[in-house]
C-alpha cells in the first residue's frame, strides 16, 4: 500500500509539471503589420504573417529601455508556444530596420 501511494504521488507530480515544460522557445524577426492590446501580427521575410499573443507580462523595449511598439516597427520577438499557431510573447525588442545606419 505504501509503495502504491508513492507511485501515485510521483505520477501526479510528473504530470502536473508537464504543462510548464511543454512550451518551446521561439525567436522571430520581422515587421509588425497589426497591433492590438492583446496581440500583434508579425510579417517575416518570405513567410506568412504570424499572430503572437501579448499580455501584461510582455516586455516591450528599444535599446534596453521600455518602449511602445507601433505598426511598421522591425522587432525581435522572444516567445513561448507549442507551434507558430500558438505563441505568447515574453519580450518584444524594437530594432533598427535592415540597411538603416
Amino acid at each position: 500500500m505504501k509503495c502504491t501511494k508513492i507511485l501515485v504521488i510521483a505520477a501526479i507530480a510528473a504530470f502536473s509539471a508537464m504543462p510548464a515544460i511543454a512550451h518551446e522557445e521561439f525567436r522571430l524577426v520581422g515587421v509588425i503589420t497589426k497591433l492590438e492590446k492583446t496581440a500583434l501580427q508579425l510579417k517575416r521575410d518570405g513567410d506568412k504573417a504570424v499572430n503572437i499573443k501579448l499580455d501584461g507580462q510582455t516586455k516591450v523595449t528599444k535599446d534596453k529601455r521600455n518602449a511602445t511598439a507601433k505598426v511598421g516597427d522591425t522587432v525581435v520577438v522572444d516567445a513561448l508556444g507549442d507551434s507558430f499557431a500558438d505563441l505568447s510573447a515574453l519580450e518584444v525588442k524594437i530594432v533598427d530596420a535592415k540597411g538603416k545606419p
